[in-house]
């Protein structure tokens, strides 16, 4: 099988948008998170990802990690926070559940508990959680925490139905926080994980809603060329609105030469980048659309992802989009390049864009120790 970095999470922007389903009790906090400027806050809610954001399943093992915080770590309510489950049934395949006397257990597809370690969490405090699992009714699993394992079954039944969302929970006992969530598939085995993982947003730093001849383009075509910006921030005022039509309009999301890296954490490795874009575009005929992400290189190295084939035809209501590639990735030198694009005379919109990398720290378990 072949590694495939399908979605992850951070939620920059201080909103919910990449969820897949928010129930209800879900929101981004600012006042403590793993990194970043923002951490998912789950006050007795409850709240799906899509694993594979516009990429391919590469298989049925698979590897999930993410930032863990619970304010009570011995609940005076069992807490199921983590299940791997089929959409239409709600199928459980695999679950986390933290019992009340603070032991973190192992579930199969029945709910049955497979394995369990004694208090492994520390109230109020981030941990790193990752569990590498195969889909099967003989399936195997490791569960990973600060980069030790502490459980690890075999011949286990995690089959149960199609699996196509992870589910995180919260419930009246105690608050919960997630963040820096990353999924992979069709993992060879536990040695593919991350091993630590950190998720930051960056903004283009915006100068005028009009295009100018940034990044070395076209004046009229090409976007502001801006620097890094690491941002808590997805207001309007302080983004702006860029629009486009009849040529390729790019934003390169750093100046060139400058360091993505701003956010201190040193030496880092990028496996994978994310466009966040709320979008539309004027009346008139049906043109195709087109978003661009990807390493700037020579200044004009993005991948598109057109409305033909990656999602419907963009409306004229504002709509949010999402793209994940784990492709054309910047080194800590390099620039990346994301904005949009028509081929026709029709204009397209761009509110509140963002570039998130999923990074892995030169030092594991800086965020820890």
């Amino acid at each position: 099988m072949a590694l495939t970095r399908n979605n992850f999470l951070g939620f920059e922007t201080g909103g919910i948008e990449e969820l897949l389903s928010t129930p209800g009790g879900a929101s981004a906090s600012s006042v403590d998170p793993r990194t970043g400027g923002f951490s998912l806050l789950l006050v007795n809610g409850n709240c799906t990802i899509d694993p594979f954001e516009n990429t391919i399943d590469a298989g049925d093992d698979y590897i999930l990690g993410f930032g863990f915080k619970v304010v009570d770590a011995t609940p005076s309510q069992s807490l199921s926070f983590f299940e791997a489950e089929q959409a239409s049934g709600g199928e459980d395949q695999i679950r986390l559940n933290l019992n009340t006397s603070g032991t973190l257990e192992l579930r199969d597809s029945s709910g049955s508990q497979v394995d369990s370690v004694a208090t492994p969490f520390t109230d109020g405090q981030w941990h790193f959680i990752e569990l590498w699992w195969q889909h099967s009714n003989t399936g195997a699993a490791k569960v990973f925490i600060d980069n030790a394992e502490v459980m690890s079954v075999a011949s286990e039944d995690f089959l149960n139905g199609t699996f196509d969302q992870y589910r995180f929970r919260g419930n009246t006992a105690t608050d919960v926080e997630f963040d820096d969530i990353y999924c992979l598939s069709g993992a060879a085995d536990e040695t593919d994980r991350l091993r630590d993982a950190e998720v930051f947003g960056y903004r283009h730093s915006v100068t005028g809603a009009t295009p100018d001849a940034g990044g070395g383009g076209t004046a009229g075509v090409d976007l502001d060329a801006g620097g890094w910006e690491d941002t808590d921030d997805s207001s309007d005022a302080t983004n702006g609105e860029y629009t486009g039509s009849g040529d390729r309009g790019t934003v390169d999301w750093d100046g060139p030469g400058s360091d993505p890296d701003s956010s201190g954490v040193g030496a880092t490795s990028f496996v994978g980048a994310k466009l966040y874009a709320r979008v539309d575009r004027d009346g008139g005929p049906a043109t195709t659309h087109a978003l661009y992400l990807g390493d700037s290189g020579d200044g004009n190295n993005a991948v598109e992802y057109d409305d033909n084939t990656d999602w419907g035809p963009i409306t004229q209501d504002p709509a949010n989009y999402l793209i994940v590639s784990e492709t054309n990735l910047p080194t800590e030198t390099q620039d990346i390049r994301a904005g949009f694009g028509t081929l026709g005379a029709q204009d397209i919109h761009m509110y509140d864009g963002m570039v998130f990398l999923l990074l892995v720290p030169g030092l594991l378990g800086q965020v820890w120790m």
